[in-house]
């Protein structure tokens, strides 16, 4: 399922109640579905619902432990209890050409620190990806990412996690030294120090056209230790207006939809141009829209 199946299939596979893992008091590390992804590895279109896991070591992820290859296209449902570098996806995501894409989880998330709904610690890419549920620890919380290192990118993700700790919490990312793009967070932030809407505490990176609600967290800034002019607080009325996107130049052909004034911004499941659904755009495409070029219905 990580190479040969997945490279002759563009179809996700779903797997119910699949992975129920006690490895507390065991000190185990690199616990998931996978404990280690190789730099040569490639784990796509996978669905895993139902994970259960309760650790206690480093490195645990419902996904995978750590990944120092590509995952994209993949899901993750359940419920996670881990120790440090704990997150709802991946546990470390290693510096260098891993990356982590189009790919999000719906989890209930706790780790003592550098926790995160999708990563626990970055350092690599992660794009088009989304969280919710509920993330928790002590420090080093985040929405999607607990800490991220790296000065690469994280573009074109949200979360809707409920978030708490103690310090370095934050919407996105409870502890960021990396760039943030076209990215926002619309779930409640509870922190006592270094607390975010978007950031807990920020180190001083690059922001594009973030956001962050407004109405949810009215008590908190968008970053903990200080502020940016390209993370902004919105009401839960702008946040839900297409507009408010298209004019800070977000991508609503390719990337972005949104349900007018109904739903915050959402990831595309399949680029507009991809007419039959198979994951590319290609001659089968203009065939189908050529074929219906004159039909009225």
């Amino acid at each position: 399922m990580v190479d040969g199946l997945m490279e002759h299939s563009t179809e996700m596979v779903t797997l119910f109640n699949c992975l129920t893992i006690d490895a507390k008091s065991t000190g185990y590390e690199y616990v998931g579905f996978f404990g280690c992804v190789a730099p040569v590895g490639q784990i796509m279109n996978l669905k895993m619902v139902g994970v259960s896991i309760s650790a206690d070591g480093s490195f645990v992820g419902g996904l995978a432990g750590v990944n120092r290859g590509v995952i994209s296209n993949c899901e993750v449902l359940g419920d996670i209890d881990g120790g440090d570098f704990t997150g709802g996806l991946v546990g470390l995501n290693t510096a260098g050409s891993s990356v982590i894409s189009d790919s999000l989880t719906r989890i209930n998330v706790k780790a003592p620190e550098l926790v995160g709904g999708l990563v626990g610690v970055n350092k690599g890419s992660v794009v088009r990806c989304a969280t919710s549920g509920s993330v928790s620890g002590t420090s080093c919380v985040g929405g999607l990412i607990g800490d991220n290192t790296t000065a690469l990118t994280v573009s074109d993700c949200y979360s809707l996690c409920t978030i708490s700790g103690h310090e370095f919490v934050g919407g996105i990312a409870g502890e960021n030294s990396g760039n943030i793009l076209y990215s926002y967070a619309a779930g409640r932030v509870d922190g006592n120090d270094f607390a975010g809407a978007l950031v807990g505490e920020d180190h001083d990176p690059d922001f594009v056209s973030c956001f962050w609600d407004s109405n949810i967290n009215s008590d908190v800034n968008g970053i903990g230790n200080g502020s940016d002019p390209n993370v902004v607080g919105l009401t839960t009325v702008q946040m839900q207006q297409r507009s408010t996107f298209t004019d800070a130049g977000w991508d609503f052909i390719n990337v972005w939809d949104i349900g007018e004034n109904q739903t915050y911004p959402f990831l595309r499941t399949h680029l507009p141009s991809d007419i039959n659904k198979d994951d590319k755009t290609n001659f089968y495409d203009i065939a189908i829209l050529a074929g219906h070029w004159l039909d009225e219905k």
